[in-house]
């Protein structure tokens, strides 16, 4: 594990994290159980480099491989999902208890209306050799630029699954602004909620070499949540469910507040993400 870590590197390259996944397949012998162990504690960017490895050992052996403790932790985590996806926004039948299949999700169907409300905001990636100290000058090496968010993460994902959805990402006017609407046309993804009072933000992701991220955030207009915008916000005549989506508690439960006295006749669920 150390050399993968020295010689191949376990950034968030994909000229390090590919092949680091790909020699852990090979360190654990394609285990599944083994490979997700031996990824946790790599180090640098794990949680992408195991995802990788793991869905390798896991294809090659197949669910039998998981072992049975680990799945049974697995499906009490993912149980709520199931709850939502056949008592709430969407129905599906003959599905295994704690388990979506394939063939499950393909007979997925809206049982009520859904609403998204979060943020979109713009993911800049970059390679630093070193942390800034103040008053120092570093040149950095840009790797990529994501549009990401949870909430337009939650909004592709519906759209790939062909249920449809209310889209209450806040987009306002500005370069941040302009590089999310290219990608919600990108799916053909239209948004209820427009603004003129700025932009959309922003993070800057410093990758150190050992793989070690630290962000920079600049809040757009994702986080103004006010009575003038939420006013905006389609009524259906029948309940409806609102997925609200936020990573900053204060600001959620601001948000939330107002979304109450706003909306009417709908079932509001919150999910508090660390990521967007």
């Amino acid at each position: 594990m150390q050399q993968i870590y020295d010689l191949v590197g376990t950034g968030t390259a994909t000229i390090e994290s590919v092949p680091a996944a790909i020699a852990m397949v090979e360190l654990a012998n394609t285990d599944p159980n083994r490979c997700a162990i031996l990824c946790a504690n790599l180090g640098g960017d794990t949680d992408t480099i195991g995802a990788m490895a793991v869905a390798i050992c896991g294809a090659l052996h197949g669910i039998d491989g998981i072992d049975s403790q680990l799945k049974a932790e697995l499906d009490a985590a993912n149980a709520w999902f199931l709850a939502i996806a056949t008592h709430s926004c969407v129905s599906v039948s003959s599905v295994r208890p704690f388990m979506l299949t394939p063939d499950d999700l393909n007979r997925l169907e809206g049982r009520l209306p859904v609403c998204v409300i979060g943020a979109a905001v713009v993911d800049v990636i970059a390679d630093a050799y070193s942390l800034p100290h103040r008053g120092s000058d570093i040149e950095l090496h840009q790797q990529v630029v994501n549009v990401g968010g949870c909430a337009l993460n939650v909004t592709i994902a519906l759209h790939r699954l062909g249920i449809p959805s209310i889209n209450a990402l806040p987009l306002g006017n500005g370069i941040w602004a302009s590089i999310v609407r290219q990608k919600l046309m990108e799916y053909g993804i239209h948004s209820v909620l427009e603004t003129s009072k700025g932009d959309n933000g922003w993070c800057l992701a410093l990758v150190e070499p050992d793989g070690e991220r630290t962000f920079l955030s600049v809040s757009g207009v994702e986080n103004l949540w006010d009575a003038e915008l939420l006013g905006t916000l389609p009524q259906p005549a029948q309940r409806w469910i609102a997925i609200r989506l936020s990573t900053d508690q204060q600001k959620r439960r601001c948000a939330d507040r107002r979304l109450e006295h706003q909306a009417h006749n709908y079932q509001l669920l919150v999910v508090r993400s660390a990521f967007g």
